[in-house]
């Protein structure tokens, strides 16, 4: 009996039952009497499970968003230095040299900002992804506690 109550609990913290539902099965199966406790630790382990889970999957994302706005920021930037660099050599004898060196160093400074600002999105969005599991824990122990304050009334 015991395996078939944290099956039910289980499926509170899964989402596939609500929490009344989970109380008539479980008086059903035992009479009416359940610990609240049985369904608080239920509740809270799956909670622990699924932050759990995603703290790896956030941590993966994060350092591949980190490492890419690295890596783009570091070839817009070597290869802008480079041909701002050719061009500079090439114009020195050019009565245009102005005219073709400001434009391509302004595009390099326009590619570096937009480097730092995938950077930036990148940040943002593990941020909301944190916010996300954050709310999700908090949410699922408000539930935990409503099924064992309800517990307790009856």
């Amino acid at each position: 009996m015991k395996k078939e109550r944290m099956e039910i609990i289980k499926m509170v913290g899964e989402g596939k039952i609500s929490a009344d539902d989970a109380v008539k099965l479980l008086e059903s199966l035992k009479g009416g009497s359940v610990s609240a406790g049985e369904i608080l630790d239920g509740v809270k382990e799956k909670v622990s499970d699924i932050v759990s889970d995603a703290k790896p999957v956030v941590k993966k994302y994060a350092v591949k968003a980190k490492d890419k706005a690295k890596e783009v920021g570091g070839d817009v930037y070597e290869k802008g230095k480079a041909k701002v660099e050719k061009i500079k050599n090439k114009a020195k004898s050019s009565d245009l040299a102005d005219e073709i060196i400001e434009p391509v160093e302004e595009m390099f400074e326009a590619a570096g900002e937009k480097a730092e600002e995938l950077r930036e999105k990148a940040e943002e969005k593990i941020g909301d992804i944190k916010e996300d599991i954050k709310e999700a824990s908090e949410k699922a122990e408000e539930d935990a506690e409503k099924i064992a304050d309800e517990i307790k009334e009856e």
